[in-house]
């Protein structure tokens, strides 16, 4: 018996469960384009041709407008997290071998992301693209918005952050009169300056 009412149990909530995901069935009404929706929203941030390219988006979103500035600044926040973790990378092996300490390194890199990242927001990062759905789930009365944003950094943006970080480098140990941290950072300088000219 106590068998039977656990099965009787289970079969009622199954069904439950299939009537609660029929409620919220989500309608898209319009797109911004005729397609299914593109790739580059399911790819955060990736190489693109001459650079880099990052995307991001907000869903539920009632303001059309309000919605396409939240998701760019949702892009950005992808586009810069990724670089920071790039620029981290490279800046970490380039001090690697220094006979600077480990710890020093350390600040150092950190200290090399914070100036890229007031470098990134300055210039360099461009918009290429909007996509958006007005969605209408089948309990509403009103229509929302889920956007996306496509950014992306070129190369020569990309290298000038870097060279400006570096400057960024130079000048705070010179300051601080840290003379290993400002002599692998002035190195650094050199070689992203050299990059440029190539």
């Amino acid at each position: 018996m106590k068998k039977l009412s656990f099965m009787l149990v289970a079969i009622v909530l199954i069904g439950c469960a299939g009537k609660h995901q029929e409620i919220f069935r989500e309608d898209v009404m319009e797109t911004s384009k005729d397609s299914s929706k593109p790739d580059w929203i399911f790819k955060t941030f990736k190489d693109a041709k001459d650079g880099y390219e990052f995307s991001g988006g907000v869903t539920d979103i009632t303001d059309y407008s309000l919605g396409v500035s939240e998701a760019r600044a949702e892009t950005i926040k992808n586009g810069i997290i990724s670089i920071q973790i790039k620029v981290g990378t490279e800046f970490a092996k380039f001090a690697q071998g220094s006979n600077m300490a480990p710890d020093t390194i350390g600040k150092w890199v950190s200290d090399g992301i914070a100036f890229l990242s007031d470098s990134l927001y300055v210039s360099g990062i461009k918009q290429k693209e909007i996509y958006y759905e007005k969605v209408l789930y089948n309990t509403e009365y009103k229509p929302h918005y889920n956007i996306w944003a496509l950014c992306s950094i070129s190369s020569a943006d990309y290298l000038k952050a870097k060279i400006d970080a570096a400057q960024g480098l130079v000048n705070k140990y010179q300051q601080e009169k840290n003379e290993a941290a400002k002599r692998k950072a002035e190195e650094l300088l050199d070689r992203l300056r050299r990059e440029q000219t190539i």
